[in-house]
């Protein structure tokens, strides 16, 4: 789940586009007249999106294609 505030003045529009490119199975929520912190000013929607997300994720990205089922593999500590 990418959600973005299309009036960010840190991470433009235009950036958006690399995050659909890198991660293009992300369910992704544009929000109008948000800005950098969409958590804080559209909070309502964004928990809707989350709940939303969170509710469905049997159909979100990470349970589709060839390794539907698999679970993430665990960073390691030395890893962080």
């Amino acid at each position: 789940l990418v959600v973005w505030g299309m009036k960010d003045p840190a991470l433009q529009v235009h950036q958006l586009a690399r995050w659909r490119e890198v991660l293009p199975s992300a369910r992704v929520v544009e929000l109008d007249n948000v800005g950098h912190w969409p958590h804080e000013e559209a909070s309502d929607r964004v928990i809707n999106e989350m709940r939303d997300f969170l509710s469905n994720k049997n159909d979100s990205p990470r349970n589709t294609g060839p390794n539907k089922g698999m679970e993430p593999t665990p960073l390691k500590r030395e890893s962080l």
